[in-house]
């Protein structure tokens, strides 16, 4: 019998966040023993204080990184949008998603989610710091940034999207930083024909071990290995 191949996984954060963020730290932990290779992205600009961030920088350290090899990506929030168009982009490179409440779906009322009044000072030219999670980087943000960021979901070409590989999202219902709807609607326009979505009854934005109760119920690793 051909032994079975050991698969590479790449841990892609949100905005606000890091790579020492509760997700990244339990994910060490969970492939901890294991034969999988895993790996936390380290973007060139995780977040800055004084540099503007950018959606596109992210996604392209994505793709830098994974373009000589196959991964399986894991992604939360923005760090999801990201992984959506690599997926898209290099499907020869991404063979499974695995994403914790993507970000995707949004619009410019994210920010007012954030802070109240926000929207209206980015629209104003006003530069805001988007706060840091725990663990986490706080992050220099610009009306331009966001509105790059919502022109750039894949949700925003018409039709089905384009991403074949197995694709598994978990989202707590109690969400109140990306609705868990926006990932009911993304599930269904998926092309993959191997998509399952988890909701977390009292689950939030942040993690819950829920979410890699998730992992063990239903891991996309078999579905590569056939």
């Amino acid at each position: 019998m051909m032994a079975r191949r050991a698969l590479k996984f790449l841990y892609c954060h949100g905005l606000g966040s890091s790579i020492h963020n509760r997700t990244g730290q339990a994910l060490v932990t969970y492939f901890n023993g294991k034969d999988h290779y895993f790996e936390r992205l380290v973007y060139t600009n995780p977040g800055d204080a004084k540099k503007v961030w950018r959606i596109s920088e992210w996604k392209d350290d994505i793709k830098n990184r994974i373009k000589n090899d196959q991964w399986i990506l894991i992604a939360s929030s923005a760090g999801g949008h990201c992984a959506l168009n690599a997926a898209r982009e290099l499907p020869e490179n991404v063979k499974g998603l695995f994403l914790f409440s993507p970000g995707s779906n949004l619009n410019m009322s994210y920010c007012d989610r954030i802070a109240p009044g926000a929207a209206e000072l980015l629209k104003a030219g006003k530069k805001l710091v988007h706060p840091a999670s725990r663990n986490g980087y706080p992050a220099l943000v610009d009306y331009d940034g966001f509105q790059s960021f919502i022109d750039t979901c894949v949700t925003t070409s018409s039709g089905e999207i384009g991403i074949e590989c197995p694709v598994h999202i978990v989202h707590g219902k109690k969400d109140d930083t990306v609705p868990y709807q926006n990932s009911l609607s993304l599930a269904k326009r998926l092309r993959s024909k191997d998509v399952e979505i988890t909701l977390v009854e009292d689950g939030t934005h942040f993690r819950k071990e829920e979410y890699f109760q998730a992992m063990n119920n239903r891991s996309i690793a078999p579905a590569l290995l056939k």
